[in-house]
């Protein structure tokens, strides 16, 4: 037998939900700026980090429903998808 309303639970996500948006919002905030900051020093490691660091907190970012429905669900199956190559999957 189900226990709980199932409106709290989708506040619950929804809540969860924006709460991590925002901590991405601040991240991605942060990686600009190290981003402007290493762009002048000419190390090209740093410059390619921040900018895969910044790609990939946009793509959760996505995933999360920033964009489209359709945009949405290639980024979350895209990263689903890598974190199976990068980690092994049981498939």
């Amino acid at each position: 037998m189900p226990m709980g309303t199932p409106g709290k639970k989708v506040d619950h996500r929804q809540s969860t939900r924006h709460r991590i948006q925002v901590v991405l919002e601040q991240a991605d905030a942060a990686y600009q700026s190290a981003l402007e900051l290493v762009a002048g020093s000419g190390k090209v490691e740093d410059v390619r980090q921040a900018c895969l660091s910044l790609a990939l907190l946009r793509a959760f970012q996505t995933s999360l429903g920033q964009g489209g429905a359709r945009v949405t669900s290639f980024a979350a199956d895209l990263l689903g998808e890598s974190f199976c190559v990068r980690y092994g999957s049981d498939k």
